[in-house]
């Protein structure tokens, strides 16, 4: 046998007894169970636990909602007569800003402007036939005064004639001659009469036709007007689908604005949210007696629309004041809701301590993406619990008379660090010591020991409920 193949042949002995023999070496440093605290003869045999107390809560909570910002009315302004564009002001343009009452668009006005002159000139006319007509009739009321006091006259005239007559004073022709002038006078009086009658209905018809001139005249100078478009509302140019030289018709579409006084914002709120709504108006409690109008109506509900930038949040005050459509969204389960912002300019800042806010948007933007913040003050007593005190099934664990007591509890809302319940009196009451650690096994009755919530937490002083009755005995001295 070579030296080699000794060597080989020794390795191959030596090398798996070495590392077994460090394997068994390791076992005995590093493998024996840790010794476990042994309670105590004077000491409880109760669970460790930390508690809370339960608070009442007075204060209000927030509801938030995700939504975006748009115009409260869009305006779509046409051509109300036909013509040709041959002005257009600059900011008659897509993004601009224009006030209310400021020039955008000229139709040609020069049809429009003759027309105005003819009726002008029509009702002119109109009108000195009437004064025509006044003075005929003036004229004619003047010989009727005088046709009636020459009818008298001769009525003396033949009166005297019959009484010469009945002494033969006058022959019988004089007395014809006195009858006959008094018959012609009679006849003069009547054709005046009949004259000023006609001259009257005239007058009357000349005044329907001053009066139906005028109203064309109005007509047209309306139309005169309308060839000048200005903007009907302050607010931002969307769309300006004509130019100079355009021709355009009656109803043709010119300009497009957003209105910029007020805004709304388009959010869903969730049916829970609109019964914290609901329950706060106390408008629709069972024996209240409103109408049907308000109970259909949302309540109006101040709330605040929030939009974040650079960790800086810009504030609007704003208001809940109406659905949007019949009822709940089919497809997310939410209720559309429009928030209106009647002062889009007014914005607060809040830095929330972080960066300072270098800029202050101008306004409320069509667009922005917002958050709506809702307070909530609520109509019912509720109690404040962290959020670790409320089990698995809506249960909550009490320490009473030091034995656990399981309670129900109703949750109202939970927030990031705490959940609302509602007070009842026969469940959880101001005042009550809820457990907020996790307990192993827990039963009702069982022993609890609370313990300094700001000492080692329960978990590390408790036994692992997972670990077998050989892990937990004590080791062997």
């Amino acid at each position: 046998m070579s030296i080699t193949t000794f060597l080989r042949d020794t390795a191959r002995t030596v090398i798996p007894l070495a590392i077994l023999g460090a394997g068994i070496g390791g076992f005995l440093v590093f493998g024996q169970r840790p010794e476990v605290a042994q309670r105590g003869a004077d000491e409880s045999a109760g669970a460790l636990v930390t508690t809370a107390v339960a608070e009442p809560f007075s204060t209000a909570f927030t509801i938030e909602a995700d939504g975006v910002a748009i115009p409260s009315r869009r305006v779509t302004f046409s051509a109300e007569v036909p013509g040709r564009i041959v002005r257009k002001d600059p900011r008659c343009k897509s993004g601009r800003y224009v006030t209310a009452g400021s020039f955008l668009l000229q139709v040609d006005p020069t049809d429009y402007q003759l027309e105005v002159e003819r009726l002008t000139a029509e009702r002119q006319q109109a009108e000195q036939m009437i004064a025509e007509t006044d003075v005929e009739i003036a004229n004619t009321e003047s010989l009727i005064q005088l046709a009636i006091e020459d009818q008298q006259l001769q009525d003396r005239n033949l009166q005297r004639y019959l009484r010469l007559g009945q002494r033969d004073a006058v022959t019988e022709t004089q007395l014809d001659q006195a009858r006959s002038q008094l018959l012609a006078s009679r006849n003069s009086l009547q054709t005046l009469r009949n004259q000023l009658a006609s001259l009257k209905q005239s007058r009357l018809r000349l005044e329907t036709a001053l009066k139906l001139a005028e109203v064309r005249l109005r007509q047209a100078q309306t139309d005169l007007a309308r060839t000048t478009i200005n903007a009907p509302i302050t607010g931002t140019v969307i769309e300006d689908p004509v130019e100079v030289g355009d021709f355009v018709k009656e109803g043709d579409p010119v300009v497009r604005l957003n209105d910029s006084e007020q805004m709304e914002v388009q959010c869903q709120l969730k049916v829970e949210d609109i019964y914290w709504i609901w329950l706060q108006s106390g408008r629709y409690t069972p024996n209240l007696e409103i109408s049907a109008e308000q109970r259909l109506e949302l309540p109006p509900t101040p709330v605040q629309v929030i939009y974040t930038f650079n960790d800086v949040e810009y504030l609007w005050d704003g208001m809940i004041t109406r659905y949007e459509g019949t009822g709940i969204d089919q497809a997310t389960r939410t209720v559309p809701c429009r928030v209106l912002v009647e002062n889009p300019k007014q914005v607060s800042v809040d830095t929330n301590g972080g960066q300072t806010a270098l800029i202050v948007p101008p306004t409320l933007f069509s667009g922005m993406f917002v958050t709506v913040r809702i307070p909530i003050r609520p109509a019912t007593p509720l109690l404040r619990l962290p959020l670790a005190a409320v089990r698995p099934g809506g249960h909550v664990w009490t320490v009473d008379n030091g034995t656990l007591k399981v309670v129900d509890a109703k949750v109202a809302r939970t927030e990031a660090d705490y959940a609302l319940v509602y007070a009842t009196p026969n469940g959880l009451q101001p005042g009550t010591e809820v457990i907020t650690s996790p307990v192993s096994a827990p039963q009702p009755g069982m022993p609890v020991e609370v313990v300094d919530p700001t000492a080692d937490s329960v978990a590390d002083s408790e036994p692992d409920p997972g670990a077998s009755d050989e892990a937990t005995a004590p080791a062997a001295g």
